[in-house]
């Protein structure tokens, strides 16, 4: 008994191995802002054609606040580029969210420039919420984006535009946590006055951001997430 269970533990070890060798290994990212301040990230690409996924952390955070998640993006076959907005880990500077905004794009257009890369997508988290609607409604090319937590003002980020118009004719998952007030009236609000196809998401708790991805129920989160990705975030057929 023993013996076939060290066995069956071992085979175990080897599958598990052989997932995590397979997914993509990162490769740190540096890109010059219109102000020449360096940005800094990492890109996970995959070998076959994918969506990019770019992810903007909290304020107070930086990219390893998407760590938890990065491996379920991988395995559902997406490339993922993880970035450290301005005046937060390694990039470093001061706190600017008006000029983040326009790093957004800056990102998205190197994002795009990557081979294999069919098509782009934004998930951001509270102000990174924010900055990933705008930036969004932004870019023609992007396909859809996934709100963790935003808020209708957060330090001067304001998408209510970007819901109403810019995301008129494209997807987006709005979440949020009945116990987190602010967001949850957000999103709520958003719902109103979204014209395009959206979701919205209600968990209970207070949970806030990447805190989805801790605790509880994370792992179920974080499936039903790209399983979301997979069902909207479709890139269109070539003419």
């Amino acid at each position: 008994m023993f013996k076939a269970m060290a066995t069956l533990f071992v085979l175990f070890l080897i599958a598990f191995t052989t997932v995590a060798q397979d997914l993509p290994e990162k490769t740190p990212v540096e890109i010059e802002a219109g102000d020449g301040l360096v940005l800094k990230g990492d890109f996970y690409a995959q070998s076959e054609p994918s969506v990019g996924i770019l992810l903007l952390h909290m304020n107070g955070s930086d990219r390893n606040g998407w760590s938890a998640f990065i491996p379920y993006l991988l395995e559902g076959e997406y490339s993922v580029l993880a970035v450290d907005m301005r005046g937060f880990g390694q990039t470093g500077g001061t706190r600017d969210f008006e000029l983040a905004q326009t790093d957004v794009q800056t990102w998205l257009d190197w994002l795009k420039s990557q081979d294999n890369i069919a098509g782009i997508a934004v998930m951001g988290a509270s102000v990174g919420a924010g900055l990933g609607l705008i930036g969004c409604a932004n870019d023609i090319d992007c396909l859809g984006v996934v709100a963790l937590s935003p808020g209708e003002d957060f330090f001067g980020v304001v998408p209510a535009d970007a819901v109403q118009t810019g995301l008129a004719d494209r997807p987006m998952l709005l979440v949020a946590s009945h116990g987190d007030t602010d967001s949850a009236d957000a999103v709520r609000a958003f719902a109103q006055i979204a014209t395009g196809v959206f979701t919205l998401q209600m968990y209970n708790r207070s949970q806030h951001g990447t805190a989805y991805f801790t605790g509880r129920g994370a792992d179920d989160k974080m499936e039903w997430f790209v399983e979301w990705l997979d069902e909207y975030i479709i890139v269109p057929e070539e003419a």
